[in-house]
Formats: structure tokens, C-alpha cells, sequence
């Protein structure tokens, strides 16, 4: 199935199963909205996307797409011959939560206390990669945050450990 066709069919799917989406709010990283769930999944629980857009990998097996959700604060990304969420990108409009209560606008000691040391820290980013999770700081304050599917092949992600 070409690509373009596919897109089609799995955010006609979402929306037909799942007229109802979760508020901003209510969206629960590591719950509701994970990592490598798949993607039909992931739009019923977001609904109608702002923007798709096509991202060009080295290969084409590495061409991925990205879900812009500017309603929640959130981008979903997956690869263009996938079928799951590799990533999902929280912005600082991002209202929900992760599982583990962690929210944006919490300090550097939450995240560390709720992940533990991080793998590496720099003054702007603290990385967890065995997690798949990596937070961007302004301030000591959690601004930005990234979570990755485990075994990803996503170019964002191999950029995220230089």
C-alpha cells in the first residue's frame, strides 16, 4: 500500500472508531499515548491532525513521518513504511502528564528523582537513552520533553546521542 494511501486509511480508522478524543489534560505519556503503540491508536486518541509532514532519511527506509498535534503540544512521529509510534515529542503547551506524574514546568530534582541519574546532563539537556526519554531544561525547569520507542531507527533519535 502506497504511503499516502496508508496515512489516509489509518486516520480514516481513527476517526470513524473514536469520535470522542482526550483533552490535553487527560493525554498520559506512557499510558494512554506510548511509545510503539500503533499508529491507527495513537489518532483516535489525538484525533484530526494540524499537519502531517514527510521527513527524508538518508535511505528510504528511513523516511518517517511527523504528526503535528498543536492542540495538545505534541508531535507523534513514526517511519513512513511503519505501522507504531517511534516517538513522541511534548512541547510547552503540553498540559497531560507521564505515568509517573513527571509534568513540564517541573524542577531538575523531580526528573531525577523520579528516573534517577541521568546517562548524560549538560546544562540543557538531560538524557536517559536506555529509556528512550530525553528532557530539555531552561533554568532547571523541564521545558521540552522527547520519548523514543525502544530499537528505533528514527533519525531524531540518533541525532538526540551525538
Amino acid at each position: 500500500m502506497k504511503f499516502g494511501k496508508m496515512l489516509g486509511v489509518l486516520i480514516l480508522a481513527g476517526l470513524v472508531l473514536s469520535p470522542v478524543t482526550a483533552r490535553s489534560a487527560e493525554l498520559v505519556i506512557g499510558k494512554n499515548l506510548t511509545p510503539g503503540m500503533p499508529l491507527n491508536e495513537a489518532i483516535k486518541v489525538l484525533g484530526i491532525p494540524d499537519s502531517v509532514t514527510v521527513v527524508r532519511g538518508p535511505d528510504e527506509n528511513l523516511d518517517s513521518i511527523e504528526i503535528n498535534y498543536s492542540a495538545h503540544g505534541l508531535k507523534i512521529r513514526a517511519l513512513s513504511k511503519g505501522t507504531k509510534v517511534e516517538a513522541i515529542e511534548l512541547s510547552p503547551q503540553f498540559k497531560g502528564k507521564f505515568a509517573n506524574g513527571l509534568k513540564l514546568g517541573d524542577k531538575f530534582p523531580k526528573i531525577v528523582q523520579l528516573y534517577g541519574v541521568p546517562k548524560t546532563l549538560t546544562s540543557q539537556v538531560v538524557r536517559y537513552p536506555d529509556k528512550g526519554l530525553y528532557f530539555q531544561l531552561s533554568q532547571d525547569t523541564l521545558l521540552l520533553a522527547k520519548v523514543f520507542m525502544k530499537g528505533t531507527q528514527l533519525m531524531q533519535h540518533k541525532l538526540m546521542n551525538p
